[in-house]
């Protein structure tokens, strides 16, 4: 498997394991390079999830932050990270399109913030970022990738996370962008690769679930929103176990429960919710080759 020395991204659908992919790439980079530094918009737990058994505690008994890694707010940040000769630095960006969309949807701050991370390899600073949609980061940063991974589509968190990856070519043939073979989709030919960790122990060393918007205007607590959701559920006697992850039923309740508390979630916001969910277990397993619930 190729190295990304540029831009790479990762992409993929809801519950795919896009951040969990980001995490694993990450903790084989620290391994190569121990000095690295890193700016992400989630939180990286310290640690080495192949030899730890879990993140470090602190006094509060929550896990540690890794402290080469800096969080990023807003995308404002990248503008006073400075080019350091024979530094490594790295930006890893979950759901990139959120906090900069498509131009054609975009205001001033987006053009200007797709002019400021276009440059990043300018500050010798490396780029991945993880998207559901081909096409939602504008055109000028996916025109600088060279790499994009696609996993392979819903995981068992207990087993390793499938992936394909496509890669810019430029011989002397017909040269093709690494978009143009994403937008063909996997063939036999495709390279393909499967980290060598599970899901659930690399879920260990991170977290994405207090999601700063891209606006940075409010914080949006899953873990806090998931407690008042199964508080709610008790008292109306809901039992979630009895619904699969993707199930229309669960929607409907969860999307009760925002009409009852008088604030509706984003499709995102609400596909972290159960994404949380479904890593505590509380809906009933997919059973491959059985039929989705109705």
């Amino acid at each position: 498997m190729s190295s990304y020395q540029g831009y790479s991204s990762i992409l993929g659908k809801t519950g795919t394991g896009k951040t969990t992919l980001e995490r694993w790439f990450l903790g084989r980079e620290f391994r190569a390079n121990p000095d690295l530094e890193v700016y992400t918009n989630f939180k990286i737990y310290a640690g080495d999830p192949w030899k730890d058994r879990q993140p470090p505690l602190g006094d509060n008994d929550q896990p540690l932050l890794d402290p080469r890694v800096k969080r990023l707010k807003n995308l404002q940040a990248i503008q006073r990270i400075k080019r350091e000769p024979g530094k490594m630095k790295m930006a890893i960006l979950d759901q990139l399109g959120d906090w900069l969309g498509a131009r054609n949807f975009g205001s001033e701050y987006n053009k200007k913030m797709v002019q400021l991370v276009g440059n990043c390899r300018k500050k010798g600073l490396r780029l991945m970022f993880a998207d559901q949609y081909n096409k939602d980061t504008d055109i000028k940063v996916r025109n600088n990738v060279s790499l994009i991974y696609q996993a392979m589509g819903v995981y068992n968190r207990k087993e390793p996370i499938g992936f394909w990856w496509y890669e810019s070519s430029s011989g002397a043939q017909k040269p093709f962008a690494a978009y143009d073979l994403y937008a063909i989709g996997p063939t036999d030919s495709t390279p393909r690769a499967y980290t060598d960790l599970t899901a659930e122990k690399i879920q260990l060393f991170f977290d994405s679930f207090e999601e700063i918007t891209p606006q940075d205007q409010e914080v949006f607590r899953v873990k806090s929103h998931v407690k008042s959701v199964l508080k709610w559920a008790r008292t109306h006697k809901i039992d979630f176990g009895d619904m699969t992850y993707g199930s229309k039923r669960a929607d409907d309740y969860l999307i009760r429960f925002e009409e009852e508390r008088h604030k509706i979630l984003s499709a995102r916001q609400r596909s972290r919710v159960r994404t949380e969910m479904d890593m505590l277990g509380l809906f009933k397993e997919i059973v491959r080759g059985k039929g989705k619930e109705e």
